[in-house]
């Protein structure tokens, strides 16, 4: 089931980078290409949100 988790997560970040590239105008090559946590970092690391 892990390795079907981290899989999943692989495509959904593929999917958002191409969607932030779209909505940014940024090129691809701006953002990491490959996702830089697994999927168990990303849903147990906290993530500090800061609003400007």
């Amino acid at each position: 089931m892990k390795s079907a988790l981290d899989e999943v997560a692989e495509q959904a970040y593929r999917s958002a980078l191409n969607m932030a590239a779209d909505q940014t105008g940024l090129p691809d090559k701006v953002f990491p290409a490959e996702m830089p946590f697994d999927f168990e970092e990303g849903m147990t690391e906290s993530v500090e949100w800061t609003q400007d």
